[in-house]
């Protein structure tokens, strides 16, 4: 088969986790919505250009950058310096480094270690863009040096040494393994993508890669990795043709109250495999750190990769249309162990995380399954609030993903529309709050077993409130996953968090009216032989006070009492009381016939709640800390479903 890259116009880290199910046959793909009733923040922003179109005021004693200035100037307003590697080495603790508006072509510079070079301890600084100038750090150079060898082939000697950690020539990007160095083995050929960061633009727009220099065409180019040349399917002359240097923007090491607000970072050469060059944006062991008004887009890999740093905040940010994931978060969890005290912290609000892996990763993976807008492990503490996951695509990816024992996040009033598998993973984790999310028309483009969720929640003590999740291919899956942490089998299993118990799932509107969709609610306990693992009516403690509607055709609730037993299907809300628990859903209701019944109008975008309907004003009350969240009354009675999306 030939394989080729295109990225659309629009956690790479050793953890992954494939979700066990049926076989899927791939169902066509409703059009979403393309509005809601439910207004967002004027915080979020709407294009790329508007997340990073600023007005900072400047200090005084800021060091200037600028794309015509020099490195040998002074740093001053009219004697910038030229590049924000050099800029970054002469601001003082507490000062800014300001970058007046253009495009720099640079790379990560300072201490090389580790497959990158860092700026080491970065202190109480802040880069920001000029008042109402665009900054761009761009991974790509002009080329115009091109022999032409014949009409459709043109060509340039191209050595990108520094590309995958450094490890770029040690393997062909087409000959991955489990170690890399540019991709996970099983993320790339067939239907996924070729894994090579390589890219190339025409005129601003990306062309697209292909495997040999027989299948090369007028609006492709194939690179020869053994000799280490560029080909081109056209004559160049005339256009400005753009190729990827750089694999990185920038790396930080222990960054401490730093802040990069007003700039944009684009078409690096970042990769797939988990490893230093992973994101376009590095950071790495730092704290109290502020990314706002930041745009991180088609990168070659994934945008932005996360290690360990504490008391991030991401806000106002576009992190969108990457070749893989839009960011990967590796958290402290693993710390607990010796310091009880550990945190992460982090704060995602009013940002789009949107349009990832757009090269299609690991669409027929076996073990590196972790496409997605973000993928986080192991992280301590998090509000995730009133942003987007959409269309995260690939024929893999799902919207937001947390995953090996994610502990105490808050996922509140987000838009997760439109992903090719999952829309919200919440998995081998502990104490999670999911509330006032749209969740809609997920998981009809995925390829892979296991379907398409709109919620996939396999983890203990989580609350899930207030949702809306409509016309998803599958609706909501709750479960005990096999892994234990008793248990030494399975992927990761000494990382896993305790097995699911105690989930709560009360005043959602649970709908779909598409005969295409497959189950409503889905419920399985672990593996009975497995030491730890819970049944299906541990795993699922609370459910009422939740509307669903269906068509006749769709299944309601499928109940597995332990995921190696037989399962049960229930049609009706009264045989799911009497054959598991007479407490479920003795305020729920069950319309089947109309999978509309209880949203004004979901295919025009409108998620509000029909006056009158059992949806209607029939919720309970809000645990107190949730209501906190969302800034509302606990005991007000209201709709089922979205409360509110940040507006």
């Amino acid at each position: 088969m030939t394989i080729f890259r295109t990225r659309l116009s629009a956690l790479a880290s050793s953890f992954a986790i494939a979700v066990s199910g049926a076989a899927l046959t791939l169902a066509a793909t409703p059009t979403p919505a393309s509005a809601t009733a439910f207004a967002v923040s004027s915080k979020l922003p709407s294009t790329t250009s508007s997340a990073i179109r600023t007005n900072y005021s400047v200090p005084s004693g800021a060091v200037f950058v600028s794309p015509s200035g020099s490195d040998s100037a002074a740093g001053t307003s009219t004697a910038p310096y030229k590049t924000l590697g050099y800029a970054l080495t002469k601001v003082k603790a507490s000062g800014t480094v300001v970058m007046r508006g253009g495009v720099y072509r640079e790379g990560a510079s300072g201490y090389n270690t580790g497959g990158t070079n860092y700026i080491p301890s970065p202190t109480s600084i802040t880069i920001q863009s000029y008042p109402g100038e665009t900054v761009w750090m761009d991974g790509t150079v002009p080329v115009t040096d091109w022999t032409r060898v014949s009409t459709t082939d043109y060509k340039v000697a191209w050595s990108t040494p520094s590309y995958c950690a450094g490890q770029y020539y040690s393997r062909n990007y087409n000959s991955q393994t489990t170690t890399g160095p540019c991709s996970y083995s099983d993320a790339i050929g067939g239907n996924s993508s070729l894994g090579d960061p390589q890219m190339v633009f025409v005129d601003g727009t990306e062309i697209t890669e292909v495997a040999s220099l027989s299948k090369l065409t007028s609006n492709s180019f194939y690179y020869d990795w053994s000799a280490r040349v560029m080909h081109l399917g056209f004559n160049p002359s005339g256009h400005t043709v753009e190729v990827t240097k750089f694999p990185q923007a920038l790396a930080l090491y222990n960054p401490t109250n730093v802040s990069i607000k007003g700039i944009g970072f684009r078409r690096y050469a970042s990769n797939q495999y988990g490893n230093a060059t992973t994101g376009a944006l590095l950071l790495n062991q730092g704290s109290n750190v502020l990314l706002e008004n930041v745009a991180i887009t088609q990168n070659a890999g994934t945008g932005l990769i996360v290690w360990n740093t504490k008391k991030l905040t991401i806000r106002s940010s576009l992190i969108s249309s990457n070749g893989a994931n839009g960011m990967n978060f590796a958290g402290s969890q693993q710390k607990l162990a010796t310091d009880s005290t550990v945190r992460d912290d982090l704060t995602i609000e009013y940002s789009r995380f949107d349009r990832n892996n757009a090269d299609s990763y690991a669409r027929d993976c076996t073990f590196s399954c972790n496409a997605s807008g973000v993928k986080m492990a192991g992280i301590v503490g998090a509000n995730i609030r009133y942003s987007t996951f959409n269309y995260n695509a690939g024929g893999r990816a799902s919207g937001l993903w947390c995953d090996l024992h994610c502990l105490q996040v808050n996922i509140y009033g987000n838009k997760l529309v439109g992903n090719a598998r999952h829309g919200l993973v919440y998995e081998v984790s502990d104490s999670g709050v999911i509330a006032s999310n749209q969740i809609a028309d997920n998981g009809w483009s995925s390829y892979q077993t296991g379907g398409g969720y709109g919620l996939l929640v396999g983890s203990a003590n989580t609350r899930i409130y207030n949702n809306t999740i409509n016309n998803n291919r599958q609706g909501v899956f709750i479960y005990d996953d096999d892994r234990s942490p008793s248990s030494s089998s399975g992927l990761d299993a000494s990382r896993v968090g305790p097995n699911s118990v105690n989930v709560a799932f009360v005043n959602n509107i649970l709908a779909t009216n598409t005969t295409a969709s497959g189950v409503m609610l889905m419920v399985t306990g672990g593996k009975s032989t497995v030491s730890g693992n819970t049944s299906a009516s541990k795993v699922l403690t609370t459910l009422n006070y939740n509307s669903y509607a269906k068509p006749s055709t769709v299944t309601f609730v499928h109940w597995r009492p332990y995921s190696d037993k037989t399962a049960s299907v229930y049609k009706t809300v009264d045989a799911l009381r009497s054959a598991q628990s007479t407490s479920y859903e003795t305020n729920g209701d069950l319309t089947t016939g109309d999978g509309t019944a209880f949203l004004v109008s979901p295919s025009t975008g409108d998620y509000s709640v029909k006056s009158g309907t059992l949806a209607s004003n029939s919720s309970t009350a809000l645990p107190s800390d949730i209501a906190a969240l969302l800034g509302v009354s606990a005991t007000t009675t209201r709709n089922r479903g979205v409360i509110t999306l940040g507006g």
